[in-house]
């Protein structure tokens, strides 16, 4: 048979090339599962159809006698007719193949969509999105906004966690899109480019209302993303907030060193007119000595710290002070701000970061078409820590990146660079990051010619109003060791990214709210409606390829035209948008990816009502019984996971695709369908006449249904529960002395029970 890549959209042209039967175990083992074969057999039909055949023989000649039309080959030999037919129809596709971008690896450069949250045994539902965004924003509901053309409301759900779309629809790193559901199943949902389009489409702006002045004042230092990020929910939640910005202007980082061609004037503007509209007050020029820091604090009930990395580290060579070499923020500040700067026509830039790429696509279209630009970076672009995109960016725009060269010394002539002496490097043993540190290779050295040297090999934090210029900050409140002052972004994280940047001042803001015994402003009432399961359940063993849009250059400009610095990236239109967000999976609704990837169907999915009680714990005391409550069991989505015991292998393809830490044939509630296969195992579930049973470590206890109540039985007591309110009627300890016995597991058998005793039959 053949195998090795046979999936839904292929499997056709497999078949005109008799390379049957055809094995798409592979294809069927990752999400979407058996329901897949619909799409197959209905590309088949398709394909069928196209060529008027009725079986797969006719199939096949029809392919090669349309392939001889074309080809303007007319051979009307008889014999060895199909032969003939299926070499043509080989060779036909064996060149596609081999030129389709869809089979190459660079094609796939994401790894999985598994996150570091725990998989419970109930209440799984979580979309990798959502989790993975420093934001936290509700990715699958404004997906679903903008799939119904319902813009204005797809921008509420932004800004409930992100008051800056505009600035994050161009230039956010995008964790989202590297976790996506759909990667397992064709290409993730373009998520940064629906906001962009989102942000600049909605029909109206919607309308932000404060809640009442709460008569706090909060100041905020540092005007860049996690400043103003702060600012927007402080305000929004009641505060009087002031930001003081160093600089004469908004925006910080964002605004002082992303190119233009990346992130223009218009839309860090209209970001941050939208918060500054809300009442927030902003003086620019004060940069903040420890007397006004100390004056600060005096007069405002809560301050957060956001500046930013504005210092660059110095490239520590001899001759690094020599006209000619500059640093990245200097160099890109001085671009933004509209200064002239001449490199000459052969540029160097030292780095592998984003700034790196951003300062070297500058570069080059400073020097023009007859300039040279190369980047330098000690590691091989394996290891840069730069954005892919912006990687690819860089070679498209025909800039020369040499891997393993580590710069030594500048050279000059007549005091202005020269050129810059480097020498090769090997890969060793990883250093703390977790790369391969890199090493000189004795004797290697060799000089590379240029005018001009910019320098990118990081940024670091300045923070002069703080006596210890290290701040300690709780990983969790983000509250400094500082009563009432807060920090984020690059003042706790050194040179990060943007999301991160605003997701820090948001979280910064709900434990500062916290603190003051504050409930929060609910923005918006624009949750996604409820979806149409069937409709997500034909979605959910579907492949769908989303337009490729950087190979089709639909959405950015002709590398013949990127002389300038008008912006690169265009934004999608309307028909795009709608089309992409429709790819959505919905994954905060449902997942049962596991039930769709496991081979023998172990993994069933089941469906239930909401569910909430008490949970207590019994206690025996001095020859005293009473109950304790110790908490809330609470279910609260409609869809749940068991794992059958006697149908699992224990492969754990599950593992691979579940988009949490963890496992489900392990951390599902594992039924056994008989008596004797439960009690041949350490732990499980089962079910048997109007009973459940659980095994945990060997220890067993039991529910058994009667007539009103739940009887309850366990190695150290026995216990009577009302059906409907698991309220505990009767409690029986086995041996009368002091102990404490939690009942948790009766109120998790009752919701089983419950939940499935109709689904297995005895």
């Amino acid at each position: 048979s053949f195998s090795a890549g046979a999936d839904c959209f292929n499997i056709a042209d497999i078949l005109s090339c008799g390379l049957t039967p055809v094995t798409i175990c592979s294809d069927l083992l990752k999400p979407g599962g058996y329901g897949r074969i619909a799409q197959y057999l209905g590309n088949i039909k398709k394909a069928f159809a196209q060529k008027q055949a009725s079986s797969i023989s006719e199939y096949i000649k029809k392919t090669a006698q349309a392939l001889e039309n074309k080809q303007g080959n007319g051979d009307k030999q008889k014999n060895d007719v199909e032969k003939k037919s299926l070499l043509a129809n080989l060779t036909a596709y064996a060149e596609t193949v081999k030129n389709a971008k869809l089979y190459q690896k660079k094609t796939f450069p994401w790894s999985n969509i598994k996150t570091e949250r725990k998989l419970d045994p109930f209440d799984c539902i979580h979309a990798p999105c959502k989790g993975t965004c420093p934001t936290g924003q509700d990715v699958p509901s404004y997906m679903y906004y903008t799939a119904k053309g319902m813009f204005k409301e797809a921008l509420k759900t932004i800004l409930d966690t992100n008051p800056f779309p505009n600035v994050q629809g161009m230039v956010c790193d995008h964790p989202c899109t590297r976790k996506c559901t759909r990667i397992n199943y064709d290409t993730p949902l373009q998520i940064r480019e629906i906001k962009r389009f989102v942000a600049q489409n909605s029909p109206a702006i919607p309308e932000l209302n404060p809640l009442e002045d709460n008569h706090l004042k909060a100041a905020v230092i540092g005007g860049g993303p996690s400043g103003f990020s702060a600012a927007y929910f402080l305000r929004m939640n009641g505060f009087d907030v002031d930001i003081f910005e160093a600089k004469d202007f908004a925006g910080g980082m964002a605004a002082d060193a992303i190119p233009s061609f990346r992130l223009d004037d218009e839309s860090i503007q209209t970001d941050i007119d939208r918060i500054i509209s809300l009442g927030v007050k902003v003086q620019y020029g004060k940069l903040i000595d420890k007397k006004a820091f100390g004056a600060i604090k005096e007069k405002y009930d809560y301050v957060y710290i956001g500046v930013g990395a504005t210092k660059a580290y110095p490239l520590d060579i001899p001759g690094a002070d020599i006209k000619g070499v500059y640093n990245q923020l200097e160099f890109l500040s001085g671009l933004r701000q509209g200064k002239f700067i001449d490199l000459g026509n052969h540029i160097v830039v030292i780095g592998g970061g984003n700034s790196a790429m951003d300062a070297s696509r500058a570069a080059k279209r400073l020097a023009g078409d007859k300039g040279r630009v190369t980047i330098l970076y000690r590691r091989t672009i394996k290891e840069m820590p730069a954005d892919l995109e912006e990687i690819e960016a860089v070679i498209a725009e025909g800039i020369g990146i040499q891997e393993l060269v580590g710069p030594q010394s500048v050279i000059s002539k007549d005091n202005q660079v020269s050129g810059i002496r480097c020498h090769r490097m090997k890969l060793v043993q990883p250093d703390s990051s977790g790369r391969p540190r890199p090493a000189i290779i004795e004797g290697s050295e060799f000089i590379i010619e240029a005018d001009a040297i910019v320098s990118a090999i990081g940024q670091q934090v300045v923070i002069p109003f703080l006596e210890d210029p290290e701040l300690t900050v709780d990983s969790k409140t983000y509250e400094t060791d500082i009563e009432k002052v807060y920090a984020g972004g690059d003042a706790i994280r050194g040179a990060s990214t943007l999301i991160r940047a605003i997701g820090d001042g948001r979280k910064a803001v709900e434990s500062i709210m916290m603190d003051a015994s504050l409930s929060g402003n609910a923005f918006f009432d624009c949750k996604a409606q409820k979806r149409d399961i069937d409709l997500l359940d034909e979605k959910l063993a579907q492949r769908i390829y989303g337009p490729n849009f950087s190979e089709t250059d639909l959405l950015e400009t002709d590398l013949s035209q990127r002389s300038g610095f008008d912006l690169v990236s265009r934004t999608m239109t309307k028909e795009m948008a709608i089309q992409e967000a429709s790819r959505c999976l919905s994954c905060d609704t449902i997942c049962n990816i596991c039930t769709t990837v496991c081979p023998n169907r172990a993994n069933i999915s089941y469906t239930v009502e909401p569910f909430k009680t008490e949970t207590h714990k019994a206690v025996c005391k001095n020859h005293k019984v009473f109950v304790e409550k110790t908490g809330v069991f609470t279910i609260s989505q409609a869809y749940q996971v068991i794992n059958i015991g006697d149908f699992c292998n224990e492969c754990g393809n599950c593992t691979s695709f579940c988009p949490s830490s963890g496992s489900p044939f392990m951390d599902k509630p594992k039924f056994y369908l008989s008596r004797p296969d439960f009690e041949n195992e350490d732990s499980g579930y089962c079910i048997e006449d109007h009973s459940i049973f659980k095994r945990k470590n060997g220890a067993q206890v039991s529910l058994t249904e009667d007539s009103d109540t739940y009887a309850f039985d366990s190695e150290a007591v026995t216990a009577t529960l009302d059906k409907n309110s698991f309220k505990i009627i009767t409690i029986n300890f086995k041996t009368q002395q002091d102990q404490e016995i939690d009942l948790k597991d009766a109120v998790e058998l009752g919701f089983l029970y419950r939940s499935l005793k109709n689904f297995f039959v005895n």
